[in-house]
C-alpha cells in the first residue's frame, strides 16, 4: 500500500510536515510530491478562523472562500479533537456551489464524483479526519505514492516547540532534508537545522496558469478542486514538478 499511517520505521531521505487541510491547494500536493515521507500534524492546535476547514473556489470569475462548519472550534484544541457539524444542510449549501461553480468544466463529472465520496461522512468525523480523506483521495486519483504519516500515531513530541518537533521527526525517520513550503521562511532557519545535521529547504510553487472560464482572468492558488476541474488527472499530474526548492 503506498499509505502508511502507523509505519515501520522505514529510512527516508526528505521529508515534509503539515497540517492537514480540506482539499487543499496544488502547492500542498507539489510538497507531498517532493519527499519520500510526509507527516500530517493532526495534533497541531486548530487555529480558529484560520485555512484547517475554509477553502477557496472559483465563481463567476472570483474568488469564493467557503467553510466547513465545526463544532465548539477553541483556541489550544488539537485539529483531531474538533468534529465537524455533521448537518446536511452545509453538505447541500456546498454541493448547489460547485455545480454552480464548476458546471461546464472539462472534468466537472469526474471530479463532482470525486469530491461528494469525500463528503459523504459519517456523524462524528473530525475535521482532522475529513481533511486526510480529502488529501489521500486525491493523492490515490493523481498517483501520488509516498508514506504518510499521522503525527498523533507516530510521533509523541507535540510537547516540544516547533523547530525542536521537526528536529525529532527527522530524526525518528532518518530524514537529512526538510522541505517546508515558503511561507515557513519566517519561522524556520536554514542554519539552526544545518546544526542538527539537517538540510532545510523552501519549495516555491511556479507560477502555473492554466485556462477556467472564459473571458475571465486566471485566478491562482484556489483549492485542488479547481484544478482538478479544469485539467483533470493528467493535466494536473504535469504541475506536481512547476516548483523551485530554495
Amino acid at each position: 500500500m503506498p499509505y502508511t499511517f502507523l509505519g515501520t520505521g522505514v529510512t527516508s531521505s526528505s521529508l515534509a510536515a503539515m497540517q492537514p487541510y480540506v482539499f487543499p491547494y496544488l502547492g500542498y500536493f507539489q510538497l507531498i510530491h517532493a519527499v519520500d515521507a510526509f507527516v500530517m500534524l493532526d495534533d497541531a492546535d486548530f487555529i480558529v478562523r484560520g485555512w484547517i476547514n475554509r477553502n477557496a473556489l472559483l465563481l463567476r470569475g472570483r474568488r469564493l472562500r467557503v467553510t466547513i462548519p465545526v463544532r465548539h472550534p477553541r483556541k489550544g484544541r488539537e485539529i483531531r479533537d474538533v468534529a465537524v457539524f455533521n448537518e446536511e444542510r452545509w453538505r447541500r449549501k456546498l454541493s448547489a456551489t460547485l455545480d454552480h461553480a464548476y458546471h461546464g468544466a472539462p472534468f466537472f463529472s469526474e471530479v463532482r464524483s470525486l469530491v461528494a465520496d469525500v463528503f459523504d461522512i459519517a456523524d462524528g468525523i473530525s475535521i482532522a479526519e475529513l481533511a486526510v480523506r480529502s488529501i489521500r483521495t486525491v493523492c490515490d486519483f493523481l498517483g501520488i505514492e509516498k508514506r504518510i504519516y499521522l503525527a498523533s500515531s507516530r510521533f509523541e513530541n507535540k510537547d516540544l516547540g516547533p523547530t525542536e518537533r521537526l528536529v525529532d521527526i527527522c530524526r525518528q525517520e532518518g530524514a537529512a532534508t526538510l522541505i517546508n513550503p515558503e511561507g515557513g521562511q519566517d519561522l524556520y532557519s536554514k542554519d539552526t537545522l544545518r546544526l542538527h545535521g539537517i538540510d532545510l529547504h523552501f519549495l516555491h510553487m511556479r507560477n502555473v496558469p492554466y485556462r477556467q472560464f472564459w473571458p475571465h482572468t486566471f485566478v491562482p492558488r484556489l483549492s485542488i478542486i479547481d484544478v482538478l476541474m479544469f485539467n483533470g488527472r493528467e493535466g494536473t499530474r504535469l504541475m506536481l514538478d512547476q516548483y523551485d526548492l530554495r
